[in-house]
């Protein structure tokens, strides 16, 4: 095996190890279907007469790591310019892994400060009507985080302060009262 190649290999392992870890580490994202919601789109190597990279639809992270590594398992048998057009899709693939992923865990803080707020007002003694407007529009910010996820994940960057500062603004009347 070619240096190259060896590092794929590693990188397979590594992929693999990650992609068990998410199975423990999903399921705290109830949010987003345990983690199960279809998040990402990566690219399917497939060596015809010449290498073609085919477009998923949306995969799980789970189940786009493991296109990855099945792309490794392909690029390790190619020679030359294909094997280097290989590789750049596996790095451009993986990275958007990476991406998608911490603005996933990003989020899962701000849905987890909207659920602790949920508890904290379902125990004030607030006034039973502002309790239910305030746990209303907690469960809205965290249904529409989803659907940001659901359908582009790259939205979030621009809508994280959104949420935010509605978190904030319940927080702070809250303390007001």
């Amino acid at each position: 095996m070619s240096y190259g190649k060896v590092q794929l290999e590693e990188l397979a392992i590594k992929l693999s190890k990650i992609k068990d870890a998410l199975t423990y580490e999903l399921p705290e994202f109830w949010w987003l279907s345990q983690g199960e919601e279809a998040v990402v789109i990566v690219r399917m190597l497939k060596k015809e007469k010449k290498l073609r990279a085919l477009e998923t639809p949306k995969l799980t992270l789970k189940a786009a790591i493991k296109v990855v590594i099945d792309n490794i398992d392909l690029a390790k048998k190619l020679k030359s310019k294909e094997f280097y057009q290989a590789v750049r899709i596996i790095e451009e693939d993986i990275s958007n892994i990476v991406d998608i992923y911490s603005k996933i865990k990003e989020a899962h803080q701000v849905v987890k400060k909207a659920e602790n707020l949920k508890r904290y007002i379902s125990k004030s003694n607030l006034h039973v009507d502002k309790k239910e407007e305030y746990k209303r529009m907690l469960n809205e910010v965290i249904k529409w985080i989803r659907e940001i996820f659901a359908t582009n994940p790259r939205e979030w960057e621009s809508r994280k302060g959104f949420f935010e500062r509605i978190i904030s603004k319940i927080e702070n009347e809250i303390s007001e009262q």
